[in-house]
């Protein structure tokens, strides 16, 4: 039989985190699954053991690495709504890179072999993405110049990671991540917004009004089961030190999304009302990604847009009548 291993999950409170502990329990043998954030473990959270830690705080981090001598690491933590590091930028470069930082000095001292993901966004890209348009698609290969707190700070984390990777006993695996929702992806993301107003038109709690911003861009959304398929392919398969784009490899209109959203939800002369002010500054038009480098691990998606969608919204639906 082979030795137990042990699995850590960083930010598992997070919304991307519980599909994953869920995927990696079910899909992995002979594994111990841990978990750790810096809040207090939710309830339903089952089949882990769990730690509190701040990422942003070495000796918390160090306490926790060890104690639990991981044997792979899924590196979710951090300040992922790029509205949110615009307003606190100190907590996402301390949360989104120093956390890094502080995961991988961890380690780093060790001294045992450690796989492990270490989870970007398509905000590297940033600028880059104005160079693109369809039907072309940003590879791997293409500049990182961030536009927003947010992306600088994933692209920090990035960039360290692969200084990380010169220690012998670190495979160190990155991902660029382009949209992705699902069930329980907090208000601030555009699917779970749409979801939640039409919702509560659906139960006579708002005024059938939406209120959107931009819907002219063009995104490229991917169920999170699919995500949690790619993390663990590539973390598995992956090449040490490569980056990988996480992504359906198909642009959507946010004018579309809403428009099936409203068709699943049955409702009839909803209003759409523009918001400029919650327009992103700086806002690319179109981000699509090509996904081809993660399929050659052996990653395919297997769930549409309308599956996403479809959940999404049965979801708070149901959160509505609870």
């Amino acid at each position: 039989m082979d030795a137990l291993k042990n699995v850590l999950v960083t930010g598992s409170n997070g919304f991307v985190a519980h599909f994953l502990i869920e995927e990696i329990l079910k899909s992995t043998q002979n594994i111990a699954v841990y978990g750790c954030s810096n809040h207090k473990q939710p309830s339903g959270q089952h089949g882990i053991e769990y730690y509190e830690c701040d990422i942003a705080d070495i000796r918390s981090v160090k306490r926790v690495i060890a104690d639990i001598q991981p044997d792979q690491v899924f590196h979710l933590a951090a300040i992922s709504n790029p509205r949110e590091a615009e307003q606190y930028p100190h907590s996402a470069y301390n949360v989104n890179f120093m956390g890094t930082v502080n995961l991988l000095e961890s380690l780093k001292s060790l001294g045992k072999n450690v796989k492990i993901l270490v989870v970007g966004s398509s905000e590297c890209y940033g600028a880059s993405l104005t160079q693109i348009s369809p039907p072309n698609k940003i590879k791997e290969e293409h500049s990182c110049e961030p536009l927003n707190h947010y992306g600088m700070s994933k692209f920090f984390a990035e960039k360290v990671a692969s200084k990380y990777c010169n220690f012998k006993n670190l495979d160190i695996f990155c991902t660029r991540s382009f949209n992705h929702s699902g069930p329980g992806q907090v208000e601030g993301f555009v699917i779970p917004d749409f979801c939640k107003q039409l919702a509560r038109i659906a139960v006579g709690a708002q005024t059938p009004t939406v209120t959107v911003g931009n819907l002219n861009v063009i995104r490229d959304f991917l169920d999170v089961r699919d995500v949690v398929q790619a993390y663990m392919v590539i973390i598995s398969s992956g090449k040490k030190g490569a980056v990988y784009n996480v992504c359906s490899g198909e642009g959507v209109t946010l004018s579309r999304v809403l428009d099936e959203l409203i068709r699943m939800s049955g409702l009839k002369n909803i209003i759409i009302k523009t918001d400029k002010t919650i327009y992103r500054k700086n806002d690319v038009r179109y981000i699509v990604g090509d996904n081809s480098k993660l399929k050659k691990l052996g990653w395919d998606r297997n769930h549409s847009l309308h599956d996403m969608l479809q959940w999404s919204y049965s979801y708070w639906t149901g959160k509505m009548q609870e």
